[in-house]
This record gives structure tokens, sequence and C-alpha cells, in this order.
């Protein structure tokens, strides 16, 4: 795979993303190979059926989702959507609600965190859910988990920034109407 920027709505690959190259697009579902490489999208969402190692994946208001391995430090955000991965190894994840199977010795910073098993990792969220915590295998390893308390000026930055975030979306409508209005001769 070369660089590649696609217009359309859906994008499949078959094969892997190389390290160094990109495929940005608005949806992309990579059914067989693994991601070396990274895959952007500003609207939509990603799926990767099997694994991602040294990638990124940036899908700023889509739904990320790895059925595989998210490892060697690889980078995963979705900041204003859902990630969900079976396994997350030495790697980051950054989304708004972060769903994991298994966790080692990786970084997750979200607003709702849930997560099943978690080994030596770094945890940062509003909301966190861990079911269960393993030993770590090395002394001096240890799973650290930080929960910031929200002032009201927090609060009030999220609610101006959510009808900011709705009013954009009419705005967009509107220009996309307006769009279509025009290319009807209205």
């Amino acid at each position: 795979t070369g660089n590649l920027e696609i217009k359309a709505g859906q994008f499949i690959q078959y094969g892997d993303i190389l390290s160094g190259y990109s495929v940005r697009c608005n949806n992309i579902s990579v059914e067989d190979g693994n991601v070396n490489g990274e895959i952007t999208t500003k609207r939509g969402r990603i799926d990767v059926k099997n694994n991602v190692n040294s990638g990124r994946l940036v899908a700023q208001n889509g739904i990320i989702r790895v059925a595989g391995i998210v490892s060697m430090n690889s980078y995963v955000e979705s900041i204003g959507g859902d990630i969900i991965v079976e396994t997350v190894e030495n790697s980051t994840l950054i989304g708004r609600n972060i769903s994991v199977q298994s966790c080692v010795n990786s970084i997750i910073v979200g607003e709702t965190i849930k997560i099943e098993k978690i080994q030596s990792s770094k945890i940062l969220g509003i909301s966190i859910v861990i079911e269960d915590s393993e030993e770590s295998t090395k002394t001096g390893e240890r799973t650290d988990i930080i929960i910031p308390v929200l002032e009201i000026a927090d609060k009030r930055i999220r609610a101006i920034s959510h009808v900011l975030d709705e009013k954009k979306k009419a705005h967009d409508q509107i220009e996309e109407k307006l769009k279509k209005m025009k290319e009807n001769k209205i």
C-alpha cells in the first residue's frame, strides 16, 4: 500500500498497511492484514480485523475497533468517539469511551474506561471500571489509576463545548442543504 487519500464513503483494505504509509478516508475496514502504518478519518469509523503493530489510528469523532492486538508502541486516538480493543500491549489509547479486554504496560486516557484485565499500566479517566488487576511480573511495576476531580469551570467548559458541537453539526447540515439547492438551481 502507498499513501492513499480516498474520497469514497467506505474503503475496504485487503492486505497490510505498511510502516511509513498512510490511508485517509471517511470509513475504512481492514479485512485481511495488519496495520503498521497510519489510518486517519475525520468523521468516520476505523475497523481492523487483525493487528496494529507500531501503527497509528486516528478517528476524530468515529468508532475505532480492533479485533486483534494493538502492540509495539501503537497509538490509537478517537477524542470524540469510542475505542473498542481486544488486547493492548505497550501502546497508547486516547478516546472518549474506551473498552479493552486485556491491557498490559499501556497508557489509556479517556472519559469512560472499562478494562477486563490489566497489568502494569497507567490509566487516566473520569469513570473507570476494572474487573481484574493482575500482579506485575517485575518488581517496581504497578498499575496507576488517576481520576481527576472536575471543578465547576471544567464542567462549564464541557457543557459549552457540547453545545458548540451541536451547533456545528446543525450548521454543517444547513450548508449541505444549501449546496444541494444550488446544484439543483433552486
